[in-house]
């Protein structure tokens, strides 16, 4: 009996011992099987909107492996205070599970949990509370980082183009692929041009002529919890020798709807050569996404240059791009050019080219026949009289004519100088500017006579083959001695001729009469 009771006693020793032995072994085994994990991958797919963007990582939780999927999480110290009496509206339980309104809103399977609305907003201000005080970030991609509980966010897109991808939550348990989207906003400018107001980046312009602009762009999206205190998205405008209209008009949207002043948009600045609108915060979020466009209209100003120079026009939009950064504006620019070309007008005698004309009068008109300026010749040739809107310089025996688009220019002699005659034909040049090997406007002239023999009334001056940016191109045009019967006293003129040819009637009348009379007394 005592035999047997020592045999089963030492059975039941052994199998305990052996079940002691196994819950040893599981406990050893615990994790992976083999060793527990502490480090993990985080691999970043760039956006093809920004293939060079940069991120950073902050650790808001450490993480310990407990069972093959099982973890526990421990709060950062630095981020303690983030939790602390529910300041930024999340606490956190005893077991380290995040809790907003009393709800966990991650822990177990939800930890990687952020296509929802409260994912995006705790990112976002963790993001936002990691900036503000100043807490050390890691740069990733990376390999071989802790496991834990992280925020990752964009730093720079490396394209003032793009904005930033939101900030993302990553529970890096495991080697982990994240795929920021980064919005694209764009810019772009154009004049449009003709009756079919066909978009171009270059035109040639008059002095006066109005010149209509189109501006497309496109609003960012933005977080749901975005800061609006933060939200930027304001054009402005400067025109270079132009005068603004003052008729700025917005539309949003592919059925251009029309946004209201001062309810969607605010114009901080109008003046004559510059415009700023900012659009309100309201209207961002309204409209992100979308894309806006700009309608307006400028005039060629006096003062216009010509020459590769130009007169430019041109936009800069400035927006929200980062708006959990300190720095968080981006900007993009446009700009559109309009040329404008001139030429210079002699009058000299036919036989001595040296000798300025006297008491000539001409105008210059467009191939509409629009008068576009007078001009009058005083003693010794010189200029002494300019009317019209085209006038730059009269000084010296030269009339300098700047602001001139592209095109047929008349030149008609209104009264020709003293002892000369008026020029039986008009003289007719053309503007041509010389474009580039692209086909791209230069802003140098080329000026052909077209009407008006070059032997006789007119030769055009200078080297015409590569055009000049200058208005060194010359028309000199030729009077010849003569009587000459002005064009606005033809009638007068006609009345004298008929009024001389009845004298000389009459005189022959009267000797007629006279002889007659004679030969009766006789």
């Amino acid at each position: 009996m005592k035999s047997t009771t020592k045999k089963m006693f030492a059975f039941l020793l052994s199998v305990i011992m052996v079940l002691a032995m196994t819950v040893t072994a599981f406990a050893a085994d615990e994790g992976t099987g083999t060793t527990k994990r502490t480090t993990a991958n985080l691999n970043i797919t760039r956006s093809e909107n920004a293939p060079n963007a940069t991120f950073k990582a902050y650790k808001v939780m450490s993480a310990k492996q407990v069972g093959e999927d099982l973890f526990t999480y421990t709060v950062e110290d630095a981020f303690k205070p983030f939790f602390e009496n529910g300041a930024n509206g999340y606490t956190l339980n005893g077991d380290n599970e995040i809790l907003k309104d009393g709800k966990a809103v991650t822990g177990d399977g939800e930890w990687a949990n952020t296509n929802n609305t409260t994912a995006a907003d705790l990112a976002a201000k963790l993001e936002k509370f990691a900036i503000q005080a100043g807490i050390t970030a890691m740069n990733v991609p990376a390999n071989d980082l802790p496991i834990g509980y992280y925020v990752v966010s964009e730093t720079a897109t490396a394209d003032k183009a793009q904005v930033s991808s939101k900030p993302v939550l990553v529970n890096l348990v495991k080697d982990v692929n994240i795929t920021p989207k980064d919005s694209k906003t764009t810019l772009e400018k154009n004049i449009l041009e003709g009756d079919a107001e066909t978009p171009v980046k270059e035109n040639t312009a008059s002095v006066g002529d109005e010149i209509k602009y189109e501006v497309t762009t496109s609003i960012p999206t933005y977080a749901a919890n975005v800061d609006k205190t933060k939200l930027v998205f304001k054009l402005t405008d400067t025109f270079t020798r132009l005068d603004y209209q003052k008729n700025l008009e917005i539309y949003v949207g592919d059925d251009g709807q029309k946004l209201e002043k001062d309810t969607d948009y605010k114009m901080t600045k109008e003046t004559d050569r510059e415009f700023v609108a900012e659009l309100t915060a309201d209207a961002i979020l309204a409209y992100q996404g979308k894309t806006l466009t700009l309608k307006y209209t400028a005039k060629l100003a006096k003062d216009a240059v010509i020459g590769s120079e130009g007169n430019p026009n041109d936009i800069h939009l400035e927006y929200t791009n980062n708006p959990n950064q300190e720095n968080y504006t981006g900007t993009l620019d446009d700009k559109v050019k309009t040329y404008t070309y001139g030429f210079k007008i002699r009058k000299v005698d036919k036989n001595n080219e040296t000798k300025d004309m006297t008491g000539a009068k001409f105008g210059i008109y467009d191939s509409t026949g629009k008068e576009l300026g007078i001009y009058t010749y005083g003693e010794n040739g010189t200029i002494e009289k300019a009317e019209g809107l085209i006038i730059s310089d009269v000084t010296g025996n030269y009339a300098t004519i700047t602001g001139l688009k592209e095109g047929s220019y008349t030149i008609k002699e209104l009264q020709a100088p003293n002892g000369y005659s008026i020029l039986e034909n008009d003289v007719v040049v053309t503007i041509e500017d010389v474009k580039t090997a692209d086909g791209k406007l230069s802003g140098k002239g080329k000026l052909t006579l077209t009407q008006g023999s070059t032997s006789s009334d007119a030769v055009v001056e200078v080297n015409q083959s590569a055009g000049t940016a200058s208005v060194d191109l010359v028309v000199k045009i030729f009077n010849v001695k003569g009587i000459s019967l002005p064009e606005t006293g033809a009638k007068t003129a006609m009345y004298c001729l008929f009024g001389g040819a009845a004298l000389i009637v009459l005189g022959g009348f009267y000797f007629g009469l006279e002889k007659l009379f004679s030969r009766k007394r006789q």
